[in-house]
């Protein structure tokens, strides 16, 4: 029987809690330790955890000896903290966005390959049930040559405006970098790499520094030989109350919806009489997200979003809002270029 791993958790806040829940119930992890400034908040953690609290998880780091941690902090604190877990032979899943620009993703990129380490970017969706069926059909050719891509992720955050979601210093922008980057992640899963995006920018909440709602148009690079692309549509709004969360895609064999929502994908191909129900399946996507990390760091292998998917996600973005102030689209590098 392989020992469980020792975990701990830097962030004690409600994805902090999401990632404690997903260790336990993975079945891999000794959870150690949780490590929040806001000592009460560590505190409360660690007792429903069954572990130690630290105000410092330089502290928690040198005392605990983790084999592997969650960073769970504002994006501001992702880049030092998982280059000082890497340095010191400790796995890192750090949640989305990878960093707050390109520069300090990359930062974490080069520590990574430097010191040999795992660094996988917590981008759950490629982990929800009804997403890789999706995937499935796909690579099985069911939806035949992708045309188009959509995406919403709305819903209406109350008290956004006292959080540090909207403190560009903190979170490297608003809306966008926080919740369009899955969905960026989604296109890159489904069709393909990114060629170009152009975003366009909302702030309809009084006072905001950044947009709280936001439409970013993304371009494939070809698909093929004969240089075919597929186009996307991604919204996100953090001040629509009735809304979807769902991601519809569309071929040249047929249509495919997974619904949020509804916990299901439906499709369609050319020629059925009717739609295709696949209801979602456990484990969630937070539980197949943590159980991939934590069986990469036990056989030493890198994981399918690892740095380099962070940072990709991160290069889309940072084009997205040069677009939105140059208003035109914007090229995004090759990957190496």
């Amino acid at each position: 029987m392989t020992p469980k791993l020792r975990v701990a958790v830097i962030g004690a806040g409600g994805i902090g809690g999401t990632h404690l829940t997903a260790y336990r119930q993975s079945g891999l992890a000794e959870i150690v330790a949780v490590a929040d400034p806001v000592s009460e908040a560590a505190q409360a953690r660690a007792e429903a955890f069954g572990c130690r609290a630290y105000a410092d998880y330089r502290e928690m780091l040198a005392q605990e000896q983790p084999q592997a941690i969650s960073i769970c902090t504002p994006p501001s604190l992702h880049r030092e903290i998982a280059v000082d877990a890497l340095a010191r032979g400790i796995a890192v899943l750090c949640e989305k966005p990878l960093a707050r620009t390109v520069e300090e993703g990359r930062a974490m990129v080069e520590a990574a390959e430097r010191t040999g380490g795992i660094l996988m970017t917590a981008l759950c969706h490629r982990f929800h049930p009804a997403v890789r069926t999706l995937k499935r059909l796909i690579d099985e050719g069911r939806l035949g040559r992708l045309v188009h891509f959509h995406n919403r992720f709305a819903f209406k955050f109350v008290g956004v405006e006292g959080r540090w979601f909207v403190q560009p210093e903190i979170a490297g922008g608003g809306i966008l970098i926080d919740t369009a980057v899955h969905s960026v992640d989604l296109f890159r899963f489904l069709v393909g790499d990114i060629a170009s995006a152009f975003a366009q920018l909302q702030t309809r909440l009084p006072g905001l520094a950044v947009e709280d709602s936001a439409v970013l148009h993304v371009r494939s690079r070809p698909q093929g030989d004969d240089g075919v692309v597929a186009d996307g549509v991604i919204e996100c709004s953090w001040v629509t109350p009735v809304s979807e969360a769902a991601v519809w895609l569309y071929g040249t064999q047929g249509e495919a919806i997974v619904d949020y929502n509804a916990a299901r994908l439906r499709y369609r191909l050319e020629g059925d009489a009717a739609w295709t129900e696949v209801p979602d399946q456990d484990p969630n996507r937070f539980v197949g997200e943590i159980t991939h990390f934590l069986d990469c760091v036990i056989h030493g292998t890198q994981p399918a979003v690892d740095g380099r998917e962070g940072l990709r996600a991160l290069e889309v973005l940072a084009a997205g809002y040069r677009s939105a102030r140059s208003g035109r689209a914007e090229p995004v590098a090759a990957a190496g270029g």
